[in-house]
């Protein structure tokens, strides 16, 4: 099933003008499940959080502070999280995981606080590819730490 997803995608991707608002995140969503798509096919209640972990950094708010600014400062070509709300990533997960809250009360899923699904790591596949300088992380250690995210630690985190 989530090959023929991916394929939706791509088949989506190709018909949308590269112009159209949409198209950036059709194709983010389709790089996301690509990234993920084997471990998605084995653990297919994953695919919310597996695009929850690839996606939600790449232009939430928080991502600003992982990064160098460039001498010129930030502005929409290389900063995802300056362009408008309704053109965002983030904001298209997050208004996933509300509906998915509300049809589903006391759904959890293993949310990353890993270095590793934040801007400017190597392991990003989302990273803005215009964001300058080496990344500046708030964690020194690479090792993956994960926990069990419900809507009680999500509102405290927001």
């Amino acid at each position: 099933m989530i090959f023929e997803l991916a394929k939706d995608f791509s088949d989506a991707l190709a018909a949308t003008p590269p112009n159209h608002p949409r198209h950036r995140i059709l194709h983010l969503l389709e790089e996301a499940i690509r990234r993920d798509i084997h471990f998605v096919d084995r653990h297919p209640t994953t695919l919310f959080q597996c695009l929850w972990n690839s996606c939600w950094w790449y232009d939430c708010d928080e991502a600003a502070a992982h990064y160098v600014e460039p001498k010129l400062g930030w502005h929409e070509k290389n900063a995802p999280w300056l362009q408008p709300h309704d053109q965002r990533l983030c904001r298209l997960l997050e208004r996933w995981r509300r509906s998915k809250e509300h049809s589903s009360p006391g759904f959890a899923w293993l949310a990353s606080r890993s270095r590793s699904f934040r801007p400017g790591s190597n392991a990003s596949p989302l990273t803005p590819t215009a964001a300058p300088g080496p990344a500046q992380s708030p964690t020194t250690s690479t090792s993956s730490s994960w926990k069990a995210a419900t809507r009680h630690d999500l509102r405290a985190s927001q």
